[in-house]
């Protein structure tokens, strides 16, 4: 028996839902005798491609176990079958299993291979590795995005007449790449030395060769992407070559020479200065499927003592031995009904067996990473107690206890605390008179969660207040949801509001003052690397003007704001006394929280300043500095998100007179018993209003707040905030919930939530 059937014959027999539908010795002897009648007949190539089916699902459920030591050997045959499908399969199983140093050289190989999902699987993979090697890929590749596909990628890679430029012959495209092809970018590899390379481009080019970072400063608009190659433990040696029109002094593509450490090769990656799409128009193939599989000559029987060793009985219809597997990995769910349906069945004695033993059952066999998982005690002794744990590849995630005489159901909470992938809760049971304790345990899996927004429309008035329905959160203070531009990245925003800890509910968000298209996005506790929930909506017109549409899930794709867009800066005067105070009137910021406005010593660098004060997403506003001691030639500046690169709005004063005495105040932590006092502008307010709350007595500190929270809330609950930014008193807007009830102001000292400084309470009617 070859390595790779006796794999498959092991596989063929885990515990679990994949045997659920076909008989597989039946199924193979069906194929077989079939394909013998003429392997040139459709009945043929059918037969062949559903054992395909049915081995992939065999080895995806092998990366469902716990028991690496046991499958991890038998799933690695097949990331070298012939069939894609098997590639892929074994590449996600072995993802989950935990691949070491020794797979390391064909995830590599399989990261250039021309189906798209045993690429995604190959990745996968490589990121799970314990081999720091393999885990170069994720540095390498950073975002993927897959392609849910078998079968190849069409066989013209990329869409040459796009791409404007003949390249060299020998190049290999790295098909790993593709997902950058609709940003205007190909990747090659080649043989040989990358200096050899460079120089025929810079033969073709007739420029002279630069480092990325001279690029970068010479042509700023292509920074992001050529600083990319700075990273020598990825990129050795890069080299950036312009391409240049006669005539011209700006280039219309860089090619990027260097030396591709993870596929040990010379790379070249071809960068368009204009973004532009170069994925190919797809040409139809009359039958893909016939021509992608490949033959499984080493699938053609089952071992005997295989199937004896794996509890299953030849004797037994298809039909009851699948029920019987169901139930095995079940931990015991429906075994009463086997023994209703086959009361003298052939695995009746195992089925009672196991009705009657102790057992662990849980109510699921796959979690979202949300949780919880519920798992009850069945059949042990009376007055037993037992400690239950979740434990998974990285140790023990969650605990619970049944104390003496219960069962259960107990819910684990798992929430914030597990990722994708394969956990096992585990009991030790304690039993009365003294017997050893019973240990019991039941594997289970976790899938990535995702949540849910809804809106009433899709189409705002600049400024309008939008009404949000968020369903499946984590549950997490850190939850939130954001407004950002259509494409931003996944960091950007500009504005958001945490859901409070609440799962599902609704909260407000206002919309961007500019016409545009925009989107609202869901994170669970700040980890803004993977997206929740995404929802596309619109800013159109002038204030006031609404459009309805129908509640919509869409997604974009993520843009930060235009290089060009600026704000707009006024100041209450055009010369100040030393320390004195200054009104900055400012408009045309991004939305961002962390826009600001600062002072600076005028003619110095971006990154530099005096003080400075956040927006907190506001759009426009009235900020107030103070003026620098020292008399002298200054500016306020505007910024965007905290990005010191772009100078998006300046206005000089000067400061003039001499400086006051200043008596040095050492800061002191504010007492327990100390209070500050609010006050608003009205007693309620309709859904959406802006509050103008005005505050004094707070500590002085940069992170005192005040937020809106619902009445009888825990101090840890808000729906929006906004910093006073170190003020002792002043004024701050918020805005009223869209739920009619009662709701509180309060005020708290640098964001210590367990004290609560002040409150107010309003409401919305």
């Amino acid at each position: 028996m070859t390595l790779m059937r006796a794999a498959l014959v092991v596989l063929m027999f885990l515990p679990g839902p994949a045997l659920a539908e076909v008989d597989p010795l039946a199924f193979l002897a069906e194929r077989d005798a079939i394909c013998a009648k003429g392997p040139e007949l459709p009945e043929c190539s059918l037969a062949k491609g559903r054992a395909v089916a049915l081995v992939t699902t065999v080895i995806a459920e092998a990366g469902q176990t716990l028991d690496r030591g046991r499958f991890i050997d038998l799933v690695r045959p097949y990331l070298r079958s012939d069939a894609p499908e098997l590639r892929a399969s074994a590449a996600y199983a072995l993802a989950k299993l935990v691949p070491d140093a020794t797979d390391t050289p064909v995830l590599i190989a399989l990261l250039r291979d021309p189906a798209s999902a045993v690429r995604d699987g190959a990745w996968a993979a490589a990121r799970a590795s314990t081999d720091p090697v393999a885990q170069r890929v994720a540095a390498r590749f950073p975002d993927r995005v897959a392609r849910n596909g078998y079968w190849s990628d069409p066989a013209e890679p990329f869409d040459r007449a796009a791409l404007g430029l003949t390249l060299p012959d020998g190049l290999e495209y790295l098909w790993l790449s593709a997902p950058r092809r609709a940003l205007g970018e190909a990747q090659f590899l080649a043989d040989g030395d990358p200096a050899a390379l460079l120089a025929e481009m810079i033969g073709v080019t007739g420029q002279d060769p630069m480092t990325p970072m001279e690029a970068y400063e010479r042509w700023p608009a292509v920074a992001g992407r050529l600083l990319d190659f700075q990273d020598e433990t990825i990129f050795g040696a890069a080299q950036v070559v312009p391409v240049m029109p006669p005539a011209s002094a700006s280039p219309t593509h860089f090619l990027v020479v260097y030396d591709d450490l993870l596929f040990a090769a010379t790379g070249l990656t071809v960068i368009l200065t204009e973004e532009r799409d170069l994925v190919p128009v797809p040409v139809p193939v009359s039958e893909p499927q016939e021509a992608a599989l490949a033959p499984l000559e080493d699938v053609e029987a089952f071992d005997a003592a295989m199937m004896a060793r794996a509890g299953v009985k030849p004797e037994a219809p298809a039909d009851e031995t699948d029920l019987y597997l169901a139930i095995m990995a079940s931990g015991g769910a429906a075994a009463e009904d086997y023994l209703e349906i086959y009361s003298d069945g052939a695995y009746a004695a195992e089925v009672q067996a196991l009705i009657s033993a102790p057992r662990l059952v849980l109510d699921a066999t796959r979690y979202m990473e949300t949780g919880p998982v519920m798992a009850e005690l069945v059949n042990v002794p009376e007055g037993s107690w037992a400690d239950l744990v979740v434990a998974g590849p990285e140790g023990d995630v969650a605990t619970a206890r049944l104390l003496e005489g219960e069962r259960g159901p107990v819910a684990i909470d798992i929430g914030g605390r597990v990722t994708p992938g394969t956990y096992r809760v585990r009991a030790v049971v304690t039993v009365p008179d003294g017997d050893l304790p019973l240990s019991l345990w039941r594997d289970f899996s976790v899938e990535l969660a995702f949540a849910e927004l809804r809106v009433t429309k899709t189409e705002f008035a600049p400024g309008e207040m939008i009404d949000v329905a968020f369903l499946g959160m984590l549950g997490s203070d850190q939850d939130y949801v954001a407004t950002v531009a259509a494409g931003a990245s996944l960091t950007s925003f500009l504005a958001y509001a945490y859901t409070g800890g609440l799962r599902e509910g609704r909260l407000s968000l206002p919309a961007p003052t500019a016409a545009g298209s925009y989107e609202l996005r869901a994170f669970f506790n700040e980890d803004e690397t993977v997206l929740r929930a995404s929802l596309a909506f619109t800013v159109t017109g002038n204030a006031g003007a609404t459009a309805t549409t129908t509640t919509t899930t869409a997604t974009t794709t993520p843009v930060g704001p235009d290089d060009t867009a600026r704000a707009t800066l006024a100041l209450d005067g055009a010369s100040y006394a030393p320390g004195a105070a200054i009104s900055v009137t400012y408009g045309g910021m991004s939305g961002s929280a962390s826009d600001y406005v600062s002072t600076a010593a005028a003619g110095a660098p971006n990154s530099s300043y005096l003080q400075y004060t956040y927006t907190n997403g506001a759009t426009e506003g009235v900020a107030t500095l103070t003026a620098p001691i020292e008399p002298g030639a200054y500016e306020v500046r505007a910024f965007y998100r905290e990005d010191e690169t772009i100078l998006r709005g300046s206005v000089p004063f000067v400061v003039e007179g001499s400086a006051p005495v200043v008596i040095p105040v050492t800061p002191t932590i504010p007492d327990d018993s100390a209070r500050a006092t609010l006050a608003l502008d009205r007693a309620s307010y309709a859904p959406g209003a802006p509050i103008t709350v005005s505050y004094a007595g707070m500590s002085g500190s940069a992170s005192d707040y005040v937020s809106v929270a619902p009445v009888g809330s825990p101090n840890s609950s808000y729906l929006e905030y906004a910093y006073t930014n170190g003020a002792l008193e002043g004024t701050a807007t918020l805005h009223a919930p869209v739920e009619r009830g009662s709701y509180e102001v309060r005020a708290f000292f640098r964001e210590d939530e367990t004290i609560l400084r002040g409150s107010l309470v309003f409401t919305v009617e």
